[in-house]
C-alpha cells in the first residue's frame, strides 16, 4: 500500500509534494485511485 504520509516519511518531504507524487503515480498506473483516507493499492512494483 502507498500513502502520502509514508512517502513523506521515506523521502523527508512535505505533504503537498507527497500527494502530488501519488497523483503522478496514479496517472502512470503505479498506484490505484484514492479510496477515502485508506492507503492506495500498489499496482506495479
Amino acid at each position: 500500500h502507498a500513502s502520502a504520509s509514508l512517502i513523506q516519511r521515506r523521502l523527508a518531504i512535505g505533504y503537498a509534494r507527497a500527494a502530488r507524487l501519488l497523483d503522478q503515480m496514479e496517472i502512470q498506473g503505479i498506484v490505484g485511485p484514492a479510496e477515502g483516507s485508506a492507503p492506495r493499492k500498489v499496482l506495479k512494483k
